[in-house]
């Protein structure tokens, strides 16, 4: 069936059979009667629903044979069809008549286009030699100017244009950090609080977010006259007011991570880390004890495919520090990253081990479960206080191995005997602990870094001393911290391998990121590739440092130097005790040429005896030891008592007077 025409084509039509006004009526009258069809083939048009219109055979309903239907009684199927056909025939030549208008239209249009887009262009200059030729060469070159200066305008619009969009987009930080701080120059003293001037958090965070932008883009986006260690001194200074920190660690954070990385690590810090339990394998299982908390409202789940003994508590109706389990002994509220190191450390049963900085028990408990209470552990602190938490938690938790010591860390070598294993959780500035403690932001700084790794390094060196070489089972040592400062970790680590013999096996635990070998102008022993780290904003765990160190001979490791004064000194006692064994060799052949003189002398006293003479030479050996063993020194004053003597010294003094 053909397509029905729209209304809009419709009254188009209408439009251009509609003739112009004029004076001669008759043409009026003439012109009413085409009008009057066209308006009534519209509102039939108008009608048809378009959307139910389908290919099928309908009846199509108008205006016109709807009035001769109702008129005529006799109207039939036929006729119906008749009309119908009468109406899709005027359809159809209205539609052609459309169509071909509508293209005559497009022809015309066209041809004006063009006719405009040949002004000034070349197509019209060189379009034909014959043209050229009619052409005056004055208006040729005018022609030409035109267009370079159209051209040449259009470039100008265009450089101003992207000018503009760079101008808009280009973060402004250095500038708008310049005004504020000449606005704050402009406030008077007296309007200055005790804390001082302060900026709005949003306008910092927003400053922080355009500087991020400029250093990501630095060629294009850079502010002319600043460099971009600027940029990065006032993202520093942004940073350390934006959450807090002291600017020292914030230069300590920006050496070891990018600055996107600082920024996760910084934020990391923010949120709170998941709440742990370690469940106590001398009394329960994880598996019954997890039931039993459950049991009483406590939602939780197991810790990680690393952890056997772990679990992790989400919320809890009750206090987790005072369940009935808990006062049992059947769990330990310990963080996950301080399973780490006992894990790393693998003790053995029958072992003796050593726990250096033991105290509150949480590590030392975990020890002695894993060597199911058997050898020894001696849990030493150097402070008294904190003991009575580490005996308190070895007794709820049911060990029996351990020996609690309080004494300083870097006098266990004197005190204890050589051990299998030996675990050093150093003292540390705590900067992977921030979200439980964030004091450390404001408190901590390189001067406390610098303190805390010297002490990290004696404590090494004597947990290295305290272990036996020669254990058939052990000869290990595990150094953790939980501090993410490079000076307090890798470089304890590359001290220890220069001054003893040891080194850096890998701790057999199954993820973490390795150490750093190089930090800046810092080089480390490739060997500390091995050591483990973890951070809050990778795994989503307090920050944490843990090495391996298989012990491999007893004694110091000494330097070149060192070394070659120890040969100078072992060369010097050489030739002293070869001078005095070469004394000794003439000591005795003096005394046998001496001796045979008294010899020779005895005889020729005995009249050339030779019996007489050897009977006098024995008198005269035992005379002369006889002397000598009965010689006196200097005479010794009697003693006399102290009093004695002060009373005897104050008499002279009151006689001096006197």
């Amino acid at each position: 069936m053909p397509a029905t025409p729209s209304k809009a084509s419709l009254l188009a039509r209408i439009k251009k059979l509609t003739p112009k006004k004029s004076d001669n009526e008759t043409k009026k009258n003439e012109d009413i009667e085409p009008k009057k069809k066209i308006e009534e083939e519209v509102m039939s048009a108008n009608d048809i629903n378009l959307d139910d219109y389908s290919d099928d055979d309908e009846e199509v309903v108008n205006d016109e044979f709807d009035e001769e239907e109702l008129n005529d009684d006799f109207f039939t199927k036929k006729n119906n069809n008749q009309k119908l056909g009468k109406t899709q025939n005027l359809i159809e030549r209205n539609i052609n008549n459309e169509d071909d208008s509508d293209e005559e239209d497009d022809a015309e249009e066209e041809e004006d286009n063009k006719k405009k887009r040949k002004v000034f262009s070349d197509e019209t200059i060189f379009e034909d030699d014959d043209d050229i030729g009619t052409m005056n060469e004055e208006e040729i070159e005018r022609i030409r100017k035109l267009k370079e200066e159209q051209d040449r305008v259009l470039e100008e619009s265009q450089k101003e244009l992207e000018e503009d969009t760079e101008r808009q987009e280009k973060p402004q930080v250095m500038k708008d950090y310049i005004e504020h701080l000449e606005e704050q120059e402009d406030i008077p003293a007296e309007d200055v609080g005790i804390a001082g001037l302060t900026e709005d958090l949003s306008k910092i965070h927003e400053r922080i977010q355009e500087n991020l932008q400029v250093l990501g883009n630095f060629k294009e986006l850079r502010e002319e006259g600043f460099s971009r260690e600027d940029y990065i001194n006032l993202l520093k200074g942004d940073l350390s007011l934006y959450y807090g920190y002291n600017p020292e660690l914030i230069d300590v954070f920006m050496s070891m991570f990018s600055i996107p990385e600082t920024i996760e690590f910084l934020e990391a810090n923010e949120q709170p880390r998941p709440l742990t339990i370690r469940s106590n394998i001398l009394k329960t299982k994880r598996r019954e004890l997890a039931q039993n908390l459950i049991n009483r409202g406590i939602n939780l789940d197991p810790l990680d495919k690393w952890s056997k003994a772990g679990l992790k508590i989400y919320d809890a109706n009750v206090p987790i520090g005072a369940t009935p389990e808990y006062l049992a002994g059947h769990y330990m509220l310990q963080g996950a990253s301080s399973f780490l190191p006992v894990m790393a450390l693998a003790p053995k049963e029958n072992e003796k081990v050593i726990d250096m900085a033991a105290a509150p028990g949480g590590k030392t408990t975990y020890i002695s479960a894993l060597m199911k209470n058997t050898g020894v552990v001696f849990a030493n602190d150097v402070n008294v206080d904190r003991t009575k938490a580490l005996v308190a938690n070895t007794h709820r938790l049911g060990v029996r191995n351990v020996i609690v010591a309080n004494y300083d860390g870097r006098d266990l070598a004197n005190v204890l005997p050589p051990v299998d294993r030996v675990l050093l959780d150093a003292p540390c500035t705590g900067l992977g602990v921030i979200s439980r403690d964030p004091s450390i932001k404001s408190q901590k700084g390189k001067k406390d870094i610098e303190l805390l790794s010297r002490l990290q390094r004696e404590l090494i060196l004597t947990a290295i001393d305290c272990v036996d070489a020669n254990s058939e089972t052990g000869g290990y040592i595990v150094y953790s911290t939980c501090s993410v400062s490079v000076e307090e970790n890798e470089a304890v680590v590359n001290y220890a391998l220069k001054k003893r013999h040891v080194q850096v096996v890998p701790t057999g635990l199954s993820f973490g990121k390795p150490g750093f070998i190089k930090v800046g102008a810092k080089h480390f022993d490739p060997s500390i590739k091995h050591t483990m780290r973890y951070f809050p904003h990778v795994h989503n765990m307090d920050g944490f440092f843990v090495c391996k160190l298989k012990k491999l001979k007893n004694g110091k490791k000494l330097s070149e130097e060192e070394m070659e004064k120890e040969l100078k000194k072992d060369e010097v006692e050489k030739e002293k005790k070869k001078e005095e064994k070469q004394k000794r060799i003439d000591d005795q052949k003096q005394r046998e040429e001496k001796n045979k003189k008294l010899l020779e002398e005895a005889i020729t006293l005995a009249n050339g005896s030779k019996q007489g003479g050897l009977e006098l030479f024995g008198k005269r050996k035992e005379e002369l030891a006889h002397r000598k063993k009965f010689r006196t020194t200097k005479k010794q004053e009697k003693w006399k008592p102290i009093h004695d003597s002060k009373k005897r010294k104050r008499n002279n003094r009151q006689n001096n007077y006197v």
